[in-house]
């Protein structure tokens, strides 16, 4: 048996041939499974040949900026133009000055449902302890294909007569 300090998982040749298939257990909720690349070495003078890849099959979204600022409202909007439920879940990446100041509230994660816009504000997703920044960075991860959501952020001030700011957000493949 390997560990993850190891990096290396000894293996019979006879159990190989009989189970030839790579397995990935986990051992609890909060267990990451990092995208790898497993090859086969079998010290024989060959080069080591790929046994199997873990790879991730979904989209995500960074925003740069969300705030709960009183002066300012922020909505996200995440549009689902497949024909199937998306579920998205949302980390954050705080400053030094927000980290521990800061709550996911119930909309960091949820469900697009197929073929509909879903609106979400900054204060549904997080809330920010007063006496601190009011910002913080955020990725958004979508369990669909680039071609399956897109996303937008709008930003207004409550003080101001311009109309809101909308920027379409670029979604990327991990």
């Amino acid at each position: 048996m390997g560990s993850a300090e190891s990096n290396a998982v000894n293996v019979s040749v006879d159990t190989l041939l009989a189970y030839p298939v790579l397995c990935v257990e986990l051992d609890g909720e909060t267990t990451v499974i990092k995208r790898s690349r497993y090859v086969l070495d079998l010290n024989l003078g060959l080069e080591p040949q790929v046994l199997g890849v873990i790879q991730y099959d979904a989209a995500f979204v960074n925003i740069p900026h969300l705030t709960n600022f009183s002066k300012y409202r922020q909505r996200i909007f995440m549009v689902n133009n497949s024909g199937f439920d998306i579920p998205y879940t949302t980390t954050f990446i705080a400053e030094e000055a927000v980290k521990g100041y800061y709550e996911p509230r119930l909309a960091d994660s949820g469900v697009i449902p197929a073929g509909q816009t879903v609106k979400i504000t900054s204060d549904e997703l997080l809330s920010i302890a007063d006496g601190v920044p009011t910002r913080i960075s955020a990725r958004m991860y979508f369990d669909a294909k680039l071609d399956d959501v897109s996303a937008a952020v709008q930003i207004f001030s409550v003080d101001s007569t311009e109309p809101p700011v909308t920027n379409i957000i670029e979604l990327k493949k991990l």
